[in-house]
Order: C-alpha cells, then sequence, then structure tokens
C-alpha cells in the first residue's frame, strides 16, 4: 500500500511555530526519561478505556504528534489516524517511521490554533505535550470543539502551574498571588527561537473547557515522582509502579507537572 502522502499548508502561522522542531531530535529527549514517558501512557490508556465502546471509532487525531510515541496505544483501534504537526520535517521522520506499520495513518501539517480539517470530523483528539508551547490555549481549545463530532473525546495534558514543587517555592518567596492566579507561567524562552515554555492553572483549563462546550468527565496528576534524586535511588519499574498507583489518588492536590483531562463536547 503507498504511503499516505504528508499535506502541507500554506498558512505561514505554521512555519513560524515549526521553527524550532525542524531542527529538534525529539528521539534523544525521551533518553533517560523512561519513567515520564511511560507515566503519559499510563493516563492515555487509562483515558482511552474509559471511552465507550459503542462510542464511534473512526478518526482520531493525535494533535502535536511528534514522532509518534503515542501510536501503538490509540492507532489499532481507530480506522483512520491523523498526524498533525507544525513541522514538514517532524512529519516526514514520522511517516519514514511508522508510515508502512500504521497504513491507516495520514500525515498533515498544521497546529493546535488551525487544525484544517472540517466542522465535527474527528471522534477522538489526543494532544500531549504541546499546551506549554501555547500561553493562550482557550484557541486550541476551541479548535478542538470544532473539529470534534458532537459527543467526540478530548484527552489533553497541561504543563501544570500550581504542581507542588511550585507551590513549595512560592510560599517561600513569597509569590503566592502569582502562582494561584490563571495567568500562564512564562518559565523561559528557548535558545534561538521564538518559542515559549509555560505552565497552565488546571482550574482556567477546566474553566476554557466548559466556555468552550466540553463536560470535563475526570482528570489525571501525572509525572508524580519527577524527581532527578528520586529516578537516581529509585529503580524506573518501582517509580512507573507507584505512578500507576498515584495518579488518581494526587489529582484532588494538583501535585504532579502534568495533568490530564477526559473531556466530552455536548
Amino acid at each position: 500500500m503507498q504511503e499516505p502522502a504528508i499535506k502541507e499548508q500554506s498558512n505561514p502561522s505554521h512555519e513560524a511555530d515549526a521553527s524550532c522542531y525542524d531542527s529538534y531530535d525529539y528521539s534523544t529527549f525521551w533518553r533517560g526519561r523512561d519513567y515520564e514517558y511511560h507515566a503519559d501512557i499510563i493516563a492515555l490508556k487509562k483515558f482511552l478505556r474509559k471511552i465507550p465502546a459503542t462510542a464511534p471509532h473512526e478518526y482520531i487525531i493525535d494533535v502535536g504528534a511528534g514522532l509518534g510515541r503515542l501510536v501503538p496505544y490509540y492507532a489499532p483501534h481507530f480506522a483512520k489516524a491523523i498526524f498533525l504537526d507544525p513541522s514538514v520535517m517532524q512529519l516526514q521522520r514520522s511517516q519514514e517511521a511508522l508510515g508502512k506499520a500504521y497504513p491507516h495513518i495520514s500525515f498533515l501539517q498544521g497546529t493546535a490554533q488551525h487544525i484544517p480539517l472540517p466542522d465535527a470530523s474527528a471522534d477522538v483528539i489526543v494532544c500531549v505535550r504541546v499546551s506549554h508551547h501555547i500561553p493562550d490555549f482557550i484557541k486550541p481549545i476551541e479548535e478542538f470543539a470544532r473539529v470534534l463530532k458532537p459527543g467526540g473525546y478530548l484527552i489533553l495534558e497541561i504543563a501544570n502551574k500550581i504542581h507542588m514543587k511550585s507551590r513549595v517555592r512560592a510560599y517561600m518567596t513569597g509569590k503566592q498571588k502569582e502562582l494561584h492566579s490563571f495567568v500562564p507561567a512564562h518559565v523561559h524562552m528557548y535558545k534561538d527561537t521564538m518559542t515559549p515554555f509555560v505552565n497552565h492553572h488546571p482550574q482556567a483549563i477546566k474553566q476554557d473547557l466548559q466556555k468552550a462546550g466540553f463536560r470535563v468527565i475526570t482528570h489525571r496528576s501525572v509525572s508524580n515522582l519527577r524527581s532527578p534524586l528520586l529516578k537516581k535511588i529509585i529503580p524506573t519499574f518501582i517509580l512507573i509502579a507507584l505512578e500507576y498507583v498515584s495518579q488518581h489518588m494526587l489529582v484532588r492536590w494538583q501535585f504532579g507537572p502534568s495533568v490530564f483531562f477526559l473531556a466530552q463536547k455536548k
């Protein structure tokens, strides 16, 4: 079967957004991050199981798909999948790595803010490790609502502004007001690009989801044990086992650096 072609879009914002991704090798990013990798997968698999088997499983979109590390966990359950990424270079790498094994995947250039697909065309959208590049995340949320069919599901990960380490730092430095503000926290700017790294307040994201017409079904605290010290002294398989049982327990305190939401379009 012929591999699907990568569809490029002419929107200049895509080219600007892709600037820091074209030259970045994401395969190197995950070296030494086995715990964080599996923490994301635990949450993703839990949420996929919460989507009823009776719900349509025709069309899933992976927004900011990168090299497709999530593919083995969702692709077998859907008839069609779309890789959406701002970088044509990343899409080419993904197609080379995954196109033959998953011939039902299409590769499409676009961003979370501008998804070049029709209204009400997707059953499920997955968006993981994208929010930290987008300070104004209401725009992607509104775009997700536009592209999803009524009753469709969204699995969304956000970088958590009020995780436990941030709270400790805020109370030690007297910056509690800034911490609890719904304004995203700018962590830094990537070198040689204008790409920001920001953290979002989970409650602000929840409100934005509801305003856009989503019902938040559940959420999880993820990567709760992310610590260089813990990773040195505790075997990875034990950290992963602890993560498995802690995600649901610690979400009430928004403990971890990531929060996963499962929401349904009303």
